[in-house]
């Protein structure tokens, strides 16, 4: 789960554990939905 950066929310939510590291800039595009660019880094198996 991603975070909408400047939410009112962000500081009041007990049940996601919002991190810093979840919270991005969503970009609203000009027929009303969002774009957001996220890089995903996933470890290695062991």
């Amino acid at each position: 789960m991603c975070f909408c950066n400047g939410d009112q929310w962000l500081d009041s939510d007990a049940v996601f554990g919002v991190r810093q590291s979840l919270v991005a800039d969503w970009v609203q595009q000009p027929d009303g939905s969002y774009c957001l660019d996220f890089d995903f880094v996933l470890n290695r198996a062991k």
